[in-house]
């Protein structure tokens, strides 16, 4: 015997359990068919459909101009297909923004283990050039002594910089929501010598929210 062998007292049970493994096996081959996945109308035919899955549900999302136009979808689905899907409430995709200019100061100074991180961040934020409709974007401060009109900043500064900016625009400080239509000027870091690139983060994430 090896591995995956069924040992049985008799040859009717052998018969019967081979039944069962055939039933199974026809069962298997069943549902294989209806669990294959349901194919949502191609984008297409309605330019207005927008299909995602979620990566960390796996839930195949929706979007679409409205109630009235998700529930028509939905009913496609159930007549094209048979298949009776749940549909759950509908969500809006609301985003944030800003409408005026800011600028903020911010200190984060805390000691891990043994280590003493101080670093403070100054920035400024203000509506993009197109609007809220447009995308974000960050950059520094420039002066008359930046050369080729570039800002001279070390690799792990400016890596920690766009992870702390681009973490704050993915939650909104009003309702949580996404951001979108915001320009960002980092005009100063200082930071004492140790400080960790991730305390860097987390400071740019801080004053953004202010």
């Amino acid at each position: 015997t090896v591995t995956g062998d069924t040992i049985v007292s008799s040859k009717a049970s052998a018969a019967a359990a081979a039944r069962r493994a055939n039933q199974h096996r026809e069962l298997e081959g069943k549902a294989s068919v209806v669990l294959s996945g349901v194919e949502v109308p191609e984008p297409r035919e309605d330019p207005s459909l927008k299909v995602r899955v979620d990566p960390d549900s796996g839930q195949t999302i929706l979007c679409g101009m409205g109630e009235l136009h998700i529930d028509i979808i939905h009913d496609r689905i159930r007549r094209e297909y048979g298949i009776e899907t749940y549909l759950g409430p509908l969500q809006v995709a609301y985003r944030e923004t800003v409408l005026n200019h800011a600028s903020v100061t911010e200190t984060l100074d805390r000691t891990v283990g043994e280590r003493r991180h101080v670093v403070t961040v100054s920035l400024a934020v203000g509506p993009a050039d197109g609007g809220s409709s447009s995308g974000n974007s960050w950059a520094w401060r420039r002066s008359s002594t930046d050369q080729g009109g570039e800002v001279q900043v070390p690799v792990e500064l400016k890596a920690a910089v766009d992870t702390g900016v681009q973490s704050s625009y993915y939650q909104g400080p009003l309702l949580g929501h996404p951001v979108q239509g915001v320009a960002t000027t980092i005009e100063r870091v200082s930071l004492e010598p140790g400080t960790s690139s991730a305390m860097v983060s987390a400071c740019v994430s801080r004053c953004m929210l202010k």
